[in-house]
């Protein structure tokens, strides 16, 4: 019998952290499959899947059993996490970009 994941996210929701752990292991396949769908690196997949768990963990006591799935609800935050990361550029962040290339160009801090 597979595990009620709604009593492991309220459970989780009140810190339980062996629910959560339970409520990981039975998530996890979903997750790294749907992030795995936008990132084609298996390293950054793992990444971005911590980071769904991170948002599942910090909004646990908030999520509504009533109102929705909670493998739904993972989804749903994987594909958002997993779109964003697709979307981001490779590389520094764009400030950085920006201030190298001004000083490059002579202008910035350090050009002329």
């Amino acid at each position: 019998m597979p595990p009620d994941l709604a009593a492991l996210i309220r459970r989780a929701g009140a810190g339980d952290q062996p629910a959560f752990a339970a409520l990981y292991d039975e998530l996890a396949p979903t997750v790294y499959g749907v992030v795995r769908r936008f990132v084609a690196s298996p390293t950054a997949a793992a990444a971005v899947s911590t980071d769904v768990f991170l948002e599942l963990w910090r909004n646990a006591a908030r999520f509504n059993t009533d109102c929705g799935d909670v493998r739904a609800w993972a989804a749903v935050v994987a594909y958002r996490h997993g779109s964003r990361a697709a979307d981001s550029p490779p590389g520094p962040a764009p400030g950085r970009r920006r201030a190298g290339r001004d000083r490059a160009r002579g202008h910035g801090p350090h050009g002329a």
